[in-house]
């Protein structure tokens, strides 16, 4: 009975605000129709816990915030106050803040009670779910949904921050109820960040292919951006003081900052980030190989080796000097030399004589058809060794 009456005042105040054209009514309307939810879903207690009324808290959130939504986009005819006068309020807050959604909020039309009572509702029933993981999970994932469809309905650039701060913590609830460790939650969480960027590049190129239809999915550009790089910085920092302890998972953060840093240097021609981001991705493949228990020296000198023949090759290009000579000489004798090391051996010596060979060989292909003296004479004085040893 109680809430058939809640009910009853609810289509009374929503009608009253239908009949005389003002939005004042919708406050205490929209308050009777979530008291009468609240106390009907109490009349059908079945004895499931107090976190499942979260659930129907999440969808009314989605019907408050799409009706407000079209509200907004319904035109002057529905704003209760001078939209001068609230456009001079909003010059006075900062610019960062102020989202297309807050504009509407201010501008008090019929728009502004749904989205008042939409936030309420997406707080009030995170809150609820707090308790259960699994219900957590999903309302914050479906919040984060909303919020993200509404900054692209709304060309928002707050929204986006706010959606994936509610992705976020949905990866945080899946952490916890996979049982995963501090450190490992971190390494996954840059992983997160490197898919961030990704997805900012996908956009981009999407937003390029038709740039009228898709232009509004552009706001989302740069929140992804900064949020790849706030959350690889994060899980490094927060994993290396770990490395002794739980190796895998500073290695996890470094090979995903190290993925981060080479894409990015890669899109802006930012060399020195290109520099970084593999510098990282070796530091991560040698931990892992510790790890493993891997006693191949190959597995080091190789990718080490050609990392520093790149690198000094691009040094050569921009500045050549004694540095990019020195910096390709350092990567010519880490390959050349751990595999004649590796020959001397009587017993698997063979093996590594013929990769020292084929090395050699294309050192001096290499240093040949580039014009790069150290490449070119130092395969040709490694095959002679090679062959004498």
């Amino acid at each position: 009975l109680l809430s058939l009456a809640f009910g009853v005042a609810a289509a009374l105040y929503l009608a009253s605000g239908v009949l005389f054209r003002h939005a004042l009514w919708l406050y205490p309307g929209l308050a009777a129709l979530h008291l009468a939810m609240v106390v009907f879903l109490k009349a059908m207690d079945t004895g499931r816990p107090v976190s499942m009324v979260s659930l129907p808290l999440t969808a009314m959130t989605w019907l408050m915030a799409l009706i407000g939504t079209a509200f907004s986009r319904s035109g002057s005819a529905y704003q209760t106050r001078p939209v001068a006068a609230a456009d001079n309020e909003l010059g006075q807050i900062s610019g960062w803040a102020r989202g297309q959604m807050f504009t509407a909020i201010v501008r008090a039309g019929w728009a502004r009670p749904f989205l008042l009572f939409a936030i309420f509702d997406l707080l009030a029933s995170q809150i609820v779910a707090f308790y259960d993981p699994q219900l957590a999970i999903i309302v914050a994932g479906a919040n984060a949904l909303l919020l993200g469809l509404l900054a692209v309905l709304w060309v928002d650039p707050v929204l986006p921050y706010a959606a994936l701060a509610f992705g976020l913590l949905a990866a945080g609830f899946w952490f916890d109820l996979r049982g995963l460790s501090f450190a490992t939650s971190l390494s996954l969480a840059a992983g997160f960040g490197f898919a961030c960027y990704l997805l900012a590049l996908a956009i981009e190129w999407l937003v390029g292919l038709s740039a009228t239809r898709l232009k509004p999915l552009a706001i989302w550009n740069t929140p992804l951006v900064r949020a790849s790089v706030a959350l690889c910085v994060v899980a490094v920092a927060g994993t290396l003081p770990l490395g002794l302890t739980q190796p895998m998972a500073a290695a996890t953060a470094l090979g995903f900052t190290g993925a981060l840093s080479l894409t990015m240097a890669l899109k802006g021609r930012v060399y020195l980030l290109g520099y970084l981001g593999v510098a990282l991705l070796l530091v991560a493949w040698s931990v892992f190989l510790v790890v493993w228990d891997v006693r191949e020296p190959q597995w080091y000198a190789i990718p080490t080796g050609l990392y520093l023949m790149g690198v000094g090759y691009l040094a050569r290009r921009h500045a050549p000097g004694r540095l990019a000579m020195l910096i390709e000489g350092l990567g010519v004798a880490v390959l050349l030399l751990t595999s004649f090391i590796q020959s001397l051996n009587p017993d698997s010596g063979f093996v590594y004589f013929l990769l020292l060979l084929d090395e050699a060989l294309v050192m001096i292909w290499w240093g040949a058809g580039q014009h790069f003296k150290v490449p070119f004479f130092a395969g040709l004085f490694a095959s002679v060794l090679n062959v004498v040893a």
